[in-house]
């Protein structure tokens, strides 16, 4: 591993801080006998520091709020890293090397580093041997959530050098660039547990002998390192039932054993990502899962979704079609519309509102009977699935609205912050931790409070201020902060393992 330049030392007002920075810094120093030694701390240290001769600069906290700012990231995301008594060196965040100092050791599955202890954080990232992955998912193709996910983050890593071979069912060959692809045979898809059980089973009989430094499934299975979990638990499903049922559900079937079998298996593994914090807490919940498990959601290209080409396909089209409506524009996404809350939306498009809806759901004449009852067939239009280019109907919206019943995320609306549109959803969505209520978007569920909210959003002084701000929030969410949060996670549990 490269050594870095310069290292950052951060000492809290703790005493015990302060006297545990002098064997840190020791150590450091003897791991990199090269390496820029710097202390952030609060002046009332200062004195304590002064006199060690490992110390390059001392900065103080007071007068350095730039610096000091960067702690803040950190302790909001409250990594445990395992460690030993040692500099650990391998310890990542963000792409950046970070090395941890337990101070109040605590005997718990090993050594856990405390957010609020002494933190030292390079200051210049560097680039460490690439890893070997091996990325499972049935489709490596654009369409669909979690299939998007999977190509995307792929993508980005082997952009970044590392070694990247994608096992799947079907594949688009155009989205590869050097990426190996290796067939999982498609066998029993008759039904959604047979091939779920099939393609793990097909998926571990052909990493048998191949040596990954991760394995990272987006699919359930039983040899991956890493698993991302795009949906909330079979189990937390079964919560929901009846007792009787529940009992049936849990005991009697044999769909549901294979599926609880397999998501004992998931979440098992070494590392989990969860994809909102929703999932997070589905995971705590349901199998009391704690560790080793990161919460990275859904990117979005902020180069394709952004509002400049927005501005320009929207003068596009308005040209081409001559349209001159003043109503307030508003655009569904999404299939599956009774989960996705397309029942309680429609009620919700009153006078001067016209309703978009892109995706190909079930039942579709029921919602078309259902905009006739409430008088608005002729403001509502159904879209069906889009192949082409879906930026043409963010173009075209006002306001892109997610009511989900039970959603993990919803990428729907964070395209849409990337657009600089307002949009509205659902609380319970996991989307909704990236909405600031009432500044970025809207949060909502129930046909009554959609209609509100649609009336506000009808200014368009409030739509630009909500969509400007949506904007800044989607900056933080790129596919490339994505891939760097990977970057660490799998370096974390590469280190776990060894």
């Amino acid at each position: 591993m490269k050594p870095p330049d310069t290292i950052l030392v951060i000492v809290t007002r703790r005493i015990g801080d302060v006297l545990m920075a002098t064997p840190l810094i020791r150590s450091l120093r003897t791991a990199w006998p090269a390496v820029s030694l710097d202390v952030l701390t609060y002046r009332s240290s200062c004195a304590c520091l002064a006199a060690n001769p490992d110390i390059r600069s001392i900065l103080t906290i007071e007068e350095n709020p730039a610096i000091s700012s960067q702690l803040v990231p950190i302790q909001k995301h409250k990594i445990l890293i395992k460690l030993e008594k040692k500099v650990n060196k391998n310890a990542f965040y963000s792409g950046h090397p970070v090395c941890f100092m337990l101070l109040n050791f605590k005997e718990r599955h090993g050594f856990l580093a405390e957010m609020n202890h002494v933190i030292v954080r390079t200051l210049f990232s560097h680039k460490d041997s690439p890893l070997k992955i091996a990325v499972l998912v049935k489709r490596f193709i654009r369409s669909g959530g979690s299939e998007r996910y999977a190509v995307e983050v792929a993508r980005r890593l082997k952009a970044r050098g590392h070694e990247i071979q994608i096992y799947s069912r079907y594949v688009d060959k155009s989205l590869l660039e050097g990426m190996r692809h290796i067939r999982v045979p498609d066998r029993h898809t008759y039904s959604s547990v047979a091939s779920s059980l099939s393609f793990a089973r097909e998926t571990a009989r052909l990493l048998r002998g191949e040596d990954y430094d991760i394995v990272h499934s987006h699919e359930r299975g039983y040899r991956q390192g890493v698993m991302t979990i795009h949906t909330f638990s079979y189990r937390s499903g079964l919560a929901r039932h009846l007792f009787f049922r529940r009992i049936d559900q849990t005991y009697l079937s044999l769909r549901s054993a294979i599926y609880l079998w397999l998501e004992r298996k998931q979440m098992s593994s070494p590392g989990l990502v969860a994809v909102s914090g929703r999932i997070q807490e589905d995971i705590r919940k349901n199998y009391k899962r704690t560790e080793r498990v990161r919460v990275i959601t859904p990117g979005v290209d902020l180069d394709v979704f952004h509002p400049e080409e927005m501005e320009r396909l929207r003068k596009s089209l308005m040209n081409g079609s001559g349209a001159t409506s003043s109503d307030l524009t508003v655009l569904f996404v999404g299939g599956e519309f009774r989960r996705k809350g397309l029942d309680r939306l429609i009620p919700a498009i009153g006078d001067r509102m016209r309703l978009i809806v892109v995706g190909r759901g079930e039942r579709l004449d029921h919602y078309r009977k259902l905009a006739a009852e409430c008088g608005a067939s002729d403001r509502i239009r159904f879209v069906g699935h889009v192949c082409g280019d879906i930026r043409e109907y963010y173009a075209l919206a006002d306001v892109v609205v997610l009511p989900s019943l039970s959603e993990a995320f919803g990428m729907s609306i964070l395209e849409a912050m990337a657009c600089g549109l307002p949009v509205i959803a659902n609380p319970s969505t996991g989307v909704a931790d990236l909405i600031e209520d009432g500044k970025s978007g809207l949060l909502a569920c129930e046909t009554n409070q959609l209609n509100a909210c649609l009336i506000r959003l009808k200014k368009p002084v409030v739509r630009e201020e909500m969509g400007k701000r949506a904007r800044q929030i989607a900056e933080d969410y790129s596919w490339d902060s994505v891939a760097s949060e990977y970057e660490s996670f799998f370096t974390d549990i590469v280190n776990y393992k060894g």
